[in-house]
């Protein structure tokens, strides 16, 4: 049977490909979670239409990726945070404070975009990754000095 995505499905395509599955595959599993529609003519020109939206979609999202990735590069922010005289920190930097100091740099990034290995427990230079699309990071430098 062909059918029509509506929404990307792992391992058969992405949203407005027309592909053809087994007759239990789509009556069972893509049909009935509205994952995709049974290609007739009518709908094949909504797919058409599907895959202009969503090749637009994707070309914003990468302009937005690359506009970020530019102003992240060589992004060096400063967070104070109280120590002791050997240098460990008495909390910790968390994803949330890089988010904060970074948004306070001019450059808007959601705390879930940060990807700390593990929180910041010492003062220094660190480096972390921030992610700006799907798989793509880039790396920006927090220091962390005592305050």
């Amino acid at each position: 049977m062909k059918v029509i995505l509506l929404r990307n499905v792992k391992g058969l395509g992405t949203a407005g490909d027309i592909v053809s599955v087994s007759d239990g595959h789509a009556r069972n599993l893509l049909i009935p979670r509205n994952l995709a529609i049974e290609a007739k003519p009518g709908t094949v020109r909504m797919a058409e239409e599907m895959k202009r939206k969503a090749e637009a979609r994707e070309d914003a999202m990468t302009a937005r990726a690359r506009e970020l990735s530019a102003r992240l590069k060589g992004l060096v922010c400063t967070l104070a945070a109280p120590a002791d005289e050997g240098g460990r920190l008495y909390g910790s930097i968390t994803e949330s404070d890089v988010a904060r100091a970074v948004s306070e740099a001019g450059v808007s990034v959601d705390k879930r975009q940060i990807h700390l290995a593990e929180h910041i427990k010492t003062l220094g230079d660190h480096t972390v990754p921030v992610r700006v699309a799907s798989e793509t990071f880039e790396e920006i430098t927090v220091r962390v000095v005592s305050g």
